[in-house]
């Protein structure tokens, strides 16, 4: 009996943390940014930045 309390108890949790993550999610700012990349038809990768942030993907357009 402990351990299907346990159980729901952690999936509970589990499930609180999924809910919070995705109502604190700015999903109206990247919809923008993923209806702007999606009109990009190049993708070229960038690997020569300085910075860890400027990392990834550099869009031609």
């Amino acid at each position: 009996m402990k351990f299907l309390a346990f159980l729901a108890l952690f999936f509970g949790l589990s499930y609180t943390l999924l809910a919070a993550h995705y109502l604190s999610f700015d999903r109206k700012t990247k919809q923008d940014e993923l209806r702007e990349i999606s009109k990009i038809t190049r993708a070229n990768l960038a690997s020569s930045f300085s910075l860890k942030e400027q990392k990834g993907f550099v869009y031609d357009k």
